[in-house]
Order: structure tokens, then sequence, then C-alpha cells
């Protein structure tokens, strides 16, 4: 329902993609956002040297900024909310705001100053929690949650309640807050992507997919400002190796980039309320849907039991059971994007200036965010995460 009132304000239209809550999580584990060691990664092509997309494989733009960018429309909802001032673990000081949030960002007022957050396929947001009477101050009656944003470098804690609300009610305020800025993150993130269905069938004309398991587009996070949307192709082990290859588009006339998979090869997914996020070694992921980003997981999982187990490389005739088994899950990963609807994307072209002059509606932050540590300071390095279970083979 949420999801349809943000594309009715955008795009004037009830249709959008399915997206559903994500149950809530331990507060009480670690942070979850940790770059790993890297694996062996190829670079063949340099970032920032991609060339233009093929018109005829690809409907938009490459590579997307991932820096401070315009509010775009209306505000989809507004209320108060607590800000804390967070450091060391520690909650320094609660701040009565009003925020207000966009289709693609946050805006709200701090000492006097608006400051606006624009959202990207690497933002995650969860529940959090804080220990009783923080250095005098009373957060016994609150319930926080928090939006780490990786392209701003920002980590920032509310909380809604106070004494005297019930705690069922504020802890149902709470879910509604978090979810809605989860669906506002989905909503880019699927903006960023073509019409597509991810492939598990070798191409007939590019004999280096001959191998392939399965391809589709993930959205690549090469550097801070910077989201770059390339066709990934996963192949199966061979000689104590599988290989992810990245290709400028679903053509794989051209690779940017190899990252060869090992049995100590890292592969772990994000925490957060409709997350989409998952990193192999140093290199992060973000997929179309969650849904999409559990079934690579999955896969990835199953080739690194296999390496494990030190299997061979697989016949023509185990490929193309390989391949069954995961097109049978297929559906399930792309239910969420069943009525995707094209849409233009929510972050603007790496090479634009700014954004189109009818969607900067709000202006973007005109200095950079110094007031307190829970604006200024970037997400510290929190502890590791456990890696994705691995599952049966399929």
């Amino acid at each position: 329902m949420f999801a349809k009132r943000f594309c009715r304000c955008f795009c004037s239209s009830g249709e959008q993609s399915d997206i559903r809550a994500a149950p809530e999580i331990d507060c009480s584990g670690p942070d979850s956002a940790v770059f790993k060691r890297a694996d062996t990664v190829e670079l063949v092509k340099p970032i920032g040297a991609l060339g233009p997309p093929d018109p005829s494989k690809v409907a938009i733009p490459l590579s997307y900024s991932t820096a401070p960018q315009p509010l775009r429309g209306v505000p989809i909802r507004e209320d108060s909310v607590w800000l804390l001032t967070v450091e060391h673990d520690c909650v320094e000081e609660i701040t009565k705001i009003a925020m207000a949030l966009y289709i693609n960002g946050i805006s709200f007022t701090y000492k006097d100053k608006e400051r606006s957050f624009s959202l990207s396929p690497f933002t995650l947001v969860r529940p959090c929690r804080f220990y009783d009477d923080q250095r005098g101050i009373d957060v016994s009656a609150l319930k926080c949650f928090k939006v780490a944003l990786f392209a701003a470098g920002a980590l920032l804690y509310f909380a809604v309640g106070e004494r005297g609300v019930e705690e069922k009610k504020a802890e149902e305020e709470r879910q509604r807050w978090a979810v809605d800025i989860s669906c506002a993150v989905q909503l880019v993130t699927q903006s960023l992507f073509p019409s597509y269905s991810i492939s598990c069938d070798p191409l007939e004309a590019a004999t280096q997919t001959q191998r392939r398991l399965m391809a589709g587009y993930l959205i690549v996070g090469p550097s801070p400002h910077a989201a770059v949307l390339l066709f990934c192709e996963l192949q199966p082990q061979s000689k104590g190796q599988a290989r992810l290859a990245l290709y400028e588009s679903e053509g794989c006339a051209a690779v940017v980039m190899n990252i060869f998979i090992t049995e100590n090869s890292t592969c772990v997914e994000k925490v957060g309320l409709n997350c989409s996020c998952f990193s192999v070694g140093d290199t992060l992921f973000a997929a179309r849907t969650p849904e999409e980003r559990r079934l690579w997981l999955r896969v990835i999982s199953n080739v690194k039991a296999k390496l494990r187990n030190r299997a061979p490389s697989p016949t023509d005739l185990e490929l193309r059971h390989y391949r069954s088994a995961i097109k049978e899950h297929l559906h399930r990963a792309e239910a969420g994007v069943s009525g995707h609807v094209d849409q233009e994307p929510l972050l603007v072209r790496a090479d634009r200036q700014r954004a189109p002059a009818h969607l900067a509606m709000s202006p973007p932050p005109t200095q950079p965010i110094t007031a307190s540590p829970a604006l200024a300071q970037p997400p510290a390095p929190p502890a590791p995460e456990a890696p994705a279970p691995a599952s049966p083979p399929m």
C-alpha cells in the first residue's frame, strides 16, 4: 500500500512492485555494514572508463551518482520524531524534530538548519536500542531505529515514543517509519534497473558465457559517490575457484571486472528491512529486490559448498541440471518485480552536473553536515557479520 502511494506521487500510477516488510530483527545483534578482506579481483577495465551502454540491450544509463541530490516532489510522510546524537554508542542528546520523507530522501530541521539526505541502493534501515539512562538521558520509553547512508558517510539515529505513550503504539510507529524509509530505498533501487529477467542460458554469440550458471544486472558500489549498473554472470567451480564476471551489458561483449571465489571467500548479506545488499569479498552489490538477493546468495553458497568438497568442474550435462534447478526458483525471486513499471531513475547520471529542473523541487544541502556526531561522523566499523548460511544444493 505504501509503495503504491509513492508511485502515485511520482509517476501518477497506482502500479508498483509488491514490496513486503521484512520481519522484526534482533536489535541486540552486531551491526551489519562491514566490508571484509577482498578476494582475488582482476580489474579488466577501469570503472571510470566505462563506455556508453548498448541501446539494444540496456534502456537506462550504466552509472549513477550517489552524491547528495535534490529531493523530489512533495513529502510522502511528515511527522515528529526524536533525533538522537550518539557518540561511542552512548546517547549524548535527544532533540524533537519534524522529519519529512520524500520518494528519494529524508529532510528535517536541526538547530535552525535544514538537513537533507538522498537515499541510494546502499542505504540500510533497521531497528536498534540503547541502554536505559545513558549519561543522564532517559531513553527507556523510546523505540529507536537507524538509517545508515554509506554514500553520505552518515549514520542517523531516530526514535519515537515518550513517557505516557503505550509501548505497543510506539513500537508500531517505529515499525512504520522503518518500513516506509526502506520502501523508499527499494523504489530508488528498482528505478535504476531495466526491465529484464535473470538468465541461466549462455549466449550463442558470446563463447565466454558457455559456462554460465546464472546472470543478471546488479548495482555495484565501486566508490562512495557512484553506483554502477553491471551485468553479472556466475560461473561454476573450476580448478579450485569460481568466477563472477562483471560485464558492461547483457550482451557480454566487454568485461569490466572478474571476481574469483574460493572456498574461503566471504559472502555476506547486509541486515536491514527490505534490504537487497550483499557483498562478495570487499565488493558491495545491490540486487533489484530482496528476493533476487536471496537467489544470488543461495547459488553462490552452493558453489562454495562444491569448492569446499573439492568437486571437479561440472560436465555439460551437470551444468544443464544446475541451470534447471536454478530456474525452478526464478519465479519466486522475480515475484517482487512482477508489477514493475518503467520510470525515470531516481538517481541522476554520474556524468550529469545536476538533476533536471522539473525534478529539483527541494534544494540540496549547501554545506557539509557538521552539527553533531549523529549527523557528521561516518559509521564506526562494526563487528563482523555472520556469513550467509549455506543452503542445500538445488
